[in-house]
């Protein structure tokens, strides 16, 4: 199994950085010009949102490794110009990330209720 160097190094910044180079490079591929025009536009905002993601989703164990695989997923079928296949494994690649942030935001919510629990009984 093939890690990338910044994988392999556990260097966040330069994985979301390689991340969001990543989602640009499918962008241009589509050949949709508002779209890439857009991100372009926006690529700053992409990559510091790539990196805010990741530090959320980095709490959780197998995050990292499961990202590459879902990212070699869509590129593997990118590249072999299969439509549907490319669909399938963006549509899984988006409902793994909205799934790790919605339970990160789920677990703050319980910390921070327990938190207030904590200073109500103690009174501070």
């Amino acid at each position: 199994e093939k890690r990338t160097g910044a994988h392999v190094a556990r260097d966040a910044e330069a994985e979301a950085q390689l991340d969001a180079q990543c989602h640009m490079a499918i962008i241009e591929a589509s050949h949709n010009v508002v779209m890439l025009h857009m991100m372009r536009s926006m690529y700053d905002l992409l990559q510091g949102g790539v990196f805010y993601n990741r530090q959320v989703m980095f709490k959780q164990r197998r995050t990292r490794g499961a990202l590459l695989d879902q990212h070699r997923a869509i590129n593997t079928a990118l590249q072999d110009r299969e439509p549907e296949a490319a669909r399938a494994a963006v549509e899984s690649h988006l409902e793994f990330v909205e799934a790790a942030l919605r339970d990160h935001q789920k677990a703050q919510a319980h910390e921070e209720i327990a938190r207030q629990r904590l200073d109500h009984e103690t009174g501070s």
